[in-house]
């Protein structure tokens, strides 16, 4: 089976026509309808190559004969004629979602998708670590990462951390699977020997939950993956990048991070989505509070429904955010890991806004620390998303600062 194909020059304005008879104003409504992204979407509109699965599933959107479309050459005319294919088959043959979210409504990161896929595909990166705080998407990105990717691959598996048992019974677990139930035991080597004998594809979402315990078996593991040659991926999220990610990330290993922020364009749809009254203004000022984070948006929005009519602008006098309880949660568990230096530190930087390096923080902090505890705490802040720097300063998002200045004073 040829792995990508791509419409054919005389066939362009033909595809483009189905497009509009379908149904489809635009681009955008085709990728949102198939959960492609708008970037693979548009290289399929305009000739370029697309993966074999994602050709067919779009064929099949647009009621074509993909191989009346397609740019003829011997290797796909050959299998047209010696298989019968169906058209809309594209996943894997061995595949385990485990508990994999439900993404029938997934939009945006678009750019994000495109840079992924493209270090799994092109880069042949094989550990790909997906980092951001909670709520702001990593789960959900991932599983449309997986989704769009999972032909290029001849196994698929999906685990989320916090529910494994034990690091032992998921090595086995990958492995059964892996070797369609041959082995039993868990033995790393043997998970090896599959990895590189097979095409793979390993999801392990919220990693963090077994880092923040000491569970230092998933990094040998990580640094296994990443170090022994092999033709397989593991793809992790976390709430925050490993030490030991920054060792690996060299250009001679293949191994990537992606650090996710808050989507401006997700947090204003959500907001759009939940109908919420007020100006556009008003609604992007309610994202920005808010870090752009799905999570965040769609609790603080189902309070302006119950309690402010569904009018932003009510909520916006009362001059106040809301940390509800499920938002402090989430944020205790990002805080919770912090030493009593890093969390220091981080109220400092949130009632000093106008700090613009190390050396000022230096300075103005009123409890001693070495510069060298000072520079480890900040490089650990940054790792998780709690700190950013823009306009030359150190920031907070402001309901992270509005928590960390009530618990640390």
């Amino acid at each position: 089976m040829p792995r990508s194909l791509r419409v054919s020059h005389e066939c362009i304005e033909k595809v483009k026509i189905a497009v509009t008879r379908n149904g489809y104003p635009h681009q955008r409504a085709l990728a949102h309808d198939t959960g492609l992204s708008l970037a693979t979407v548009s290289n399929f509109l305009t000739g370029k190559p697309v993966s074999y699965a994602t050709f067919e599933e779009l064929c099949c959107r647009l009621n074509l004969d993909w191989r009346q479309i397609t740019t003829t050459n011997e290797e796909v005319t050959s299998i047209s004629s010696t298989k019968n294919i169906q058209i809309c088959k594209k996943k894997p043959e061995f595949q385990d979602w485990g508990t994999a979210v439900d993404i029938s409504a997934f939009y945006g990161r678009s750019q994000e998708l495109t840079q992924l896929e493209s270090w799994i595909l092109k880069d042949s990166c094989r550990l790909v670590a997906l980092v951001g705080m909670g709520g702001v998407g990593k789960t959900t990105l991932a599983t449309q990462l997986t989704k769009q990717i999972q032909d290029q691959f001849d196994y698929v598996i999906w685990r989320s951390v916090p529910i494994i048992p034990s690091f032992d019974s998921m090595i086995t677990d990958l492995l059964s699977f892996i070797s369609n139930h041959k082995e039993r035991k868990p033995d790393i080597n043997r998970l090896m020997h599959y990895l590189r004998t097979r095409r793979c594809l390993i999801i392990l979402d919220n990693l963090d939950t077994a880092l923040d315990v000491g569970n230092t078996e998933y990094i040998q593991l990580i640094r296994i993956i990443a170090e022994t040659n092999h033709q397989s991926c593991l793809i992790f999220s976390s709430r925050y990048k490993p030490a030991e990610i920054t060792v690996l990330e060299f250009p001679k290993l293949p191994v990537c991070c992606f650090r996710l922020s808050g989507s401006p364009e997700i947090a204003f749809a959500l907001v759009q989505s939940k109908r919420l009254l007020g100006t556009d203004k008003q609604k992007y000022e309610l994202c920005h509070l808010y870090g752009n984070n799905p999570l965040k948006i769609k609790i603080v929005a189902n309070t302006i429904t119950n309690f402010f009519n569904r009018h932003i602008g009510r909520f916006l006098e009362e001059d106040t955010l809301l940390v509800s309880n499920y938002i402090k949660r989430l944020l205790e568990q990002q805080l919770n890991p912090l030493s009593h230096i890093e969390q220091k530190i981080l109220y400092w930087l949130a009632i000093n806004p106008d700090l613009t390096n190390i050396a000022d923080i230096e300075k103005s902090i009123v409890f001693t620390v070495s510069k060298s505890q000072l520079l480890q705490a900040m490089e650990e802040l940054y790792s998780r998303s709690l700190i950013e720097k823009k306009r030359g300063k150190y920031i907070l998002l402001p309901v992270l600062l509005e928590y960390v200045k009530d618990r640390f004073k």
